[in-house]
C-alpha cells in the first residue's frame, strides 16, 4: 500500500515512545513498516542522559530503501541533561519502510522519547 496522501486523510493519531539504551548497537526509535498504510510525522525526539558520571555521545539516523543519513551525527548530552534533536520547526516524516535509530558512543545510559502523529 502507499503512503496516504495528506490531503485525504482519515485519521490523525498522536502518539508518543520511549526507548532506553545501554549498548553501542544501532537502536530502532522509531519504525514505518513497509504496507503499513500510514505515514509517521514525528514532532520531537529528546535524548536524555542517565549517567551520573559520563557525558553521552550519540547519532541519530534516518534509514529508509534508498539509503541511510544521520541527522544528528556525535551529539553531546551533558551528565543529567537533555537536548532535543528534532522539533515542532524541524519535523521528520516516515514514509512507509523507513525508520529512526540511534546508536551511541559507549554504554552511558541514555533515554529516548519521541512524539508523533500517525497519519492513515
Amino acid at each position: 500500500m502507499a503512503n496516504p496522501n495528506l490531503l485525504s486523510l482519515s485519521a490523525i493519531y498522536g502518539l508518543n515512545s520511549g526507548v532506553s539504551v545501554t549498548s553501542t548497537s544501532p537502536t530502532t526509535i522509531l519504525n514505518n513498516p513497509s504496507a503499513s498504510g500510514k505515514l509517521l510525522k514525528v514532532n520531537h525526539v529528546r535524548v536524555t542522559n542517565n549517567s551520573g558520571t559520563s557525558v553521552a555521545t550519540f547519532s541519530v539516523t534516518f534509514t529508509e530503501t534508498s539509503g541511510s543519513v544521520n541527522i544528528a551525527s556525535n551529539m553531546t548530552v551533558s551528565v543529567g541533561g537533555s537536548i532535543v534533536v528534532v522539533d515542532k520547526e524541524s519535523y521528520v516524516y516516515l514514509d512507509e519502510n523507513s525508520s529512526l535509530s540511534i546508536t551511541s558512543s559507549d554504554t552511558t545510559p541514555i533515554d529516548i522519547f519521541v512524539s508523533y502523529e500517525e497519519l492513515s
